[in-house]
């Protein structure tokens, strides 16, 4: 998934916030993404919604027109707290990928909170016995430019 990685890298390394970003000892790191819960109320009209659909309308409304064969791909990820609904607007990012790319990320993502048991967490407060946030974790990019891509970001065509 090489365009979302970057996507990934872009908003680790240029959000203030640095989110989901372990850090490298070099280049200091953010908060832990946390998984939001499956469905909750919209803070706008109180009818519940998919939890992903929220950030997914705001960071990549159905009215954006899409290239040919690309998809909005949004980081933090749509399921997590950090996603485009519950942050401001500085604080998230979102690229046309091929359509290819986002449907093995999500099936990728699933998987790994599956495997990871990291539960869903329904204020983003929860904590677990440890003391972190009940279903967080970092998201590391392997194999990544060293310096982040240049690309036109989906707000830019709202």
């Amino acid at each position: 998934m090489p365009t979302i990685a970057e996507n990934i890298l872009f908003a680790q390394l240029a959000l203030r916030s640095r989110p989901g970003f372990p850090g490298t000892g070099i280049i200091p790191g953010g908060q832990p993404l946390i998984r939001g819960p499956a469905r909750i109320a919209d803070p706008k009209d109180g009818v519940v919604k998919n939890f992903d659909y929220l950030s997914r309308s705001v960071s990549c409304p159905s009215s954006l027109p899409r290239p040919e064969g690309q998809t909005c791909d949004e980081y933090p990820f749509a399921s997590t707290w950090q996603g485009a609904e519950w942050v401001p607007a500085d604080q998230w990012s979102c690229r046309f990928v091929p359509k290819a790319e986002q449907d093995y990320q999500g099936a990728d993502i699933r998987k790994f909170h599956d495997e990871n048991r990291l539960w869903r967490n329904p204020t983003g407060k929860v904590t677990d016995t440890t003391g972190r946030p009940q279903g967080s974790y970092w998201v590391w990019v392997s194999n990544a430019p060293t310096t982040p891509p240049t690309f036109t970001q989906c707000q830019n065509h709202m």
